[in-house]
């Protein structure tokens, strides 16, 4: 983050984690930079300084949280600083996780639960890296091997940016198949990143094509995009 924000001004960008991503050192870090943050919790991170504060104790917000729809929190005081702590009935019929934890600068509960949601793409974007399209793993196991960590890093940034143009290629092609099931349910035939891939492909045969089309990309369009996923 430090050598990003040398690069980027990330003030008032808003940063979307998992639960590795916690710890009191790093809260006060993005907050003295101004970066805003939505992170998830485990269950018991933060208990404590939650149940001190003013407010409904965490039982009482995981018990609520898991016969409601819509997200419920509160402001809790941590080391000085002021941040809200949200618990949200998860989407998905998990017994082990009923409910997701979440802690934030940010001040209102539902936009706080509705912006984590986005996280759960980069989800995605590591299945296509492992398994399901690039086969990252299989590949350095069975031709790279490296051991260097810069090496490894730069090997994973290429096919994040080979991942983002495949969607990219993908949403903007016109003619899209799509399948009909007989349950009624209408879905795309071939994936959005399947189809950008296979078109891809057809426009970038070298690693130096590759490196001029990310150029001429980076030098036409500028994002504005205020989310960081990690």
């Amino acid at each position: 983050m430090n050598d990003a924000i040398k690069i980027f001004d990330l003030s008032n960008k808003i940063l979307l984690a998992d639960r590795e991503f916690v710890g009191e050192d790093w809260l006060k870090f993005l907050t003295d930079n101004h970066i805003d943050f939505v992170i998830r919790l485990s269950k018991t991170c933060y208990k404590t300084p939650v149940n001190k504060s003013w407010g409904k104790s965490h039982a009482y917000l995981e018990k609520k949280a898991q016969q409601r729809k819509s997200a419920i929190g509160k402001v809790f005081d941590l080391n000085g600083d002021k941040y809200t702590f949200v618990a949200v009935k998860n989407t998905k019929n998990d017994t082990k996780e009923p409910v997701l934890f979440l802690i934030s600068s940010l001040n209102d509960v539902k936009e706080i639960a509705s912006i984590y949601k986005i996280r759960w793409k980069i989800e995605t974007c590591f299945r296509q890296l492992k398994t399901k399209g690039f086969n990252l793993e299989d590949i350095n196991r069975a031709a790279f091997r490296f051991k260097n960590d810069k090496k490894i890093i730069l090997m994973v940034g290429i096919v994040v940016m080979a991942y983002v143009l495949s969607i990219q290629q993908g949403l903007e092609t016109k003619k899209q198949k799509f399948k009909k099931y007989r349950n009624g349910q209408k879905l795309l035939a071939i994936s959005i990143f399947r189809l950008g891939l296979s078109k891809l492909k057809t426009k970038v045969w070298t690693f130096h094509r590759f490196m001029n089309l990310l150029d001429n990309i980076f030098s036409s369009k500028c994002t504005t995009n205020p989310l960081l996923v990690l």
